[in-house]
């Protein structure tokens, strides 16, 4: 099933800024399950993360994001989770965002 487009904001400090592959991947952290960061690496403008929890829910996530400008990113995130066996989400999120002003 394909969702609605949506829009959102988000304000980045400077240390946000200056720490990408911080700020765009996820914390390795779940209740009842245990998660691992497998993947982290931000080559130029290319950042690739990856993260598997297992436990309670076993989750695999991922993400590529593209940054190809100074106010411009693409990025493709991955989320496949199982309760017990049973899967749960199997989703693909597409992302496109562009700098709009400076932060208030």
């Amino acid at each position: 099933m394909i969702g609605p487009p949506h829009e959102s904001s988000r304000c980045l400090s400077a240390t946000e800024v200056g720490d990408l592959a911080t700020t765009f991947s996820p914390a390795s952290g779940s209740d009842h399950s245990s998660c691992t960061p497998v993947e982290k690496s931000l080559d130029g403008r290319k950042l690739i993360w990856r993260l598997t929890c297992k436990g309670q829910l076993d989750m695999e996530e991922s993400g590529e994001f593209q940054f190809d400008g100074p106010h411009h990113y693409t990025a493709t995130m991955r989320k496949h989770a199982a309760v017990l066996g049973t899967p749960m989400i199997n989703s693909q999120e597409v992302i496109e965002a562009q700098w709009v002003s400076a932060c208030p």
